[in-house]
């Protein structure tokens, strides 16, 4: 999450969209080290993520949790990361944050054990407004601050725009096997399906 005092700053519990750091891209088998349900951090089981994750599993050489995509049936890809701790995150982990994160300072803090500032309801309903049009359930965002639904807004649009950047490979690749189709009917056969295509003219008889 983002701290209400200064935007450019990252204090925790804080939500990691995608599935690759320091260039290597993690999976359930790397979250050896216990799993739990969504709802043992307060999130519902299913508008978390956009309804993509029931389960995190914790990374050791992390020192944070991996997101288990539940649209995976075999059980292998994460969708996000989850940095609820900032007191158990490895040398690593912070690495890869840091990387990840360059525009950004990162306190490796607790949100809670920040000074409170003044809300700012307009923009706190905004915020709410933007969540719920994700599909983020009304009881995580009754509870939420700005910055902790900034950071599942962004997750949520992260995950739309992996499932729009597919649909539109699948399209591309179904379109050239359309092409490849056309490409492949031999000139005989084509000129038969062109003449068939074309209308017949009608014998008309002139009586004298």
């Amino acid at each position: 999450m983002y701290n209400p005092k200064n935007p450019k700053e990252i204090v925790f519990p804080h939500i990691i969209p995608g599935k690759t750091l320091n260039g290597k891209t993690y999976t359930w088998n790397d979250c050896n080290g216990g799993a739990k349900s969504i709802g043992a951090f307060g999130f519902t089981t299913n508008n978390f993520l956009g309804g993509n994750c029931t389960k995190m599993g914790f990374i050791p050489e992390l020192g944070f949790y991996g997101c288990l995509n539940k649209s995976d049936t075999k059980n292998i890809t994460l969708c996000a990361f989850y940095a609820d701790n900032p007191d158990v995150i490895t040398a690593l982990g912070k690495a890869a944050l840091e990387n990840l994160f360059q525009a950004n300072t990162i306190r490796y803090v607790l949100y809670d054990k920040l000074p409170k500032t003044k809300i700012d309801y307009q923009k706190l309903a905004e915020a709410q407004k933007e969540a719920a049009e994700y599909g983020i359930s009304d009881s995580v965002i009754r509870g939420a601050q700005i910055d902790t639904l900034k950071s599942l807004i962004k997750a949520a649009k992260f995950e739309k725009e992996q499932e729009a950047e597919t649909k539109r490979a699948a399209e591309k690749v179904l379109k050239e096997q359309k092409a490849a189709e056309i490409v492949s009917i031999d000139p005989a056969t084509a000129m038969m399906k062109k003449a068939a295509a074309k209308p017949r003219k009608k014998n008309v008889s002139v009586s004298a």
